[in-house]
């Protein structure tokens, strides 16, 4: 019985809106697995995520997830590749500072 008494609580530790969610919590939970895919690979919807750390630091990353479209103006590289996908990067600036970067750390490390 006291199992059954437990088991709320600890699904409502697993709810709680103030906790800062990890890199690939947030990956899923935004649905970037949906045009990224499960593992960052890309779709025909968004470009593969793996070995971007090759071309961004931690920090223009974060810039780039909180509001792609006004990033995408200050970049050549950003513009020709919005060409090749359908969809348009959404907006993530309601996220939190820290699961801004805890998603950027999680795709800098994609393999």
């Amino acid at each position: 019985m006291r199992l059954y008494l437990a088991l709320p609580l600890v699904l409502a530790a697993c709810d709680d809106p103030g906790r800062i969610r990890t890199g690939p919590e947030v990956f899923r939970l935004q649905g970037c697995v949906t045009c990224h895919g499960l593992d960052g690979h890309g779709t025909q919807m968004a470009p593969d995520l793996r070995g971007v750390a090759k071309l961004w630091t931690r920090e223009e990353l974060v810039k780039y997830i909180t509001n792609a479209p006004e990033y995408i103006k200050t970049n050549e590289r950003l513009k020709e590749q919005k060409k090749r996908y359908s969809l348009n990067m959404p907006v993530y600036s309601a996220l939190r500072r820290e699961e801004l970067e805890n998603v950027a750390d999680y795709v800098l490390a994609l393999p």
